[in-house]
Order: structure tokens, then C-alpha cells, then sequence
């Protein structure tokens, strides 16, 4: 992403760099639910695992108003 980002002519992430955006969602990201590793996986694959393993895959968490 950062040789991608490098060769545009101009900046689609405003004053941060790519790898400020990539610290801040890592770091204030919560873990929540299951995070698979889908490295070698096509679209196709990683939705096959979600849905094989739905209860996994699943967040019962309470939402707010309008949500």
C-alpha cells in the first residue's frame, strides 16, 4: 500500500502517512470477535470460513440508539 500510495500524484490520507494509519487502526482497533488470518485466502475462501465457523464468527455486543 505504501509503494501505491508513493506513486500517486497526490495523497488520499491527508497529512498521515501510510503507516500512521496503519499503527492507529492496529493500535485503536479493538480485538473484538474472531480475526482470521486470511492471507492466502481468496474473498471466496474467507467468506467459506465465516460461514463454516458462524458461531466463531459472531459479536453479540449491545448497540445504541439508532443503530
Amino acid at each position: 500500500m505504501a509503494a501505491h500510495e508513493a506513486a500517486r500524484p497526490r495523497s488520499g490520507y491527508g497529512a498521515w502517512t501510510v503507516a500512521d494509519l496503519d499503527r492507529g487502526l492496529r493500535e485503536g482497533t479493538p480485538w473484538i470477535g474472531w480475526w482470521p488470518d486470511t492471507t492466502d485466502l481468496t474473498p471466496g475462501q474467507t467468506a467459506d470460513a465465516i460461514l463454516a465457523d458462524l458461531e466463531r464468527s459472531r459479536v453479540d455486543r449491545p448497540r445504541g440508539p439508532g443503530r
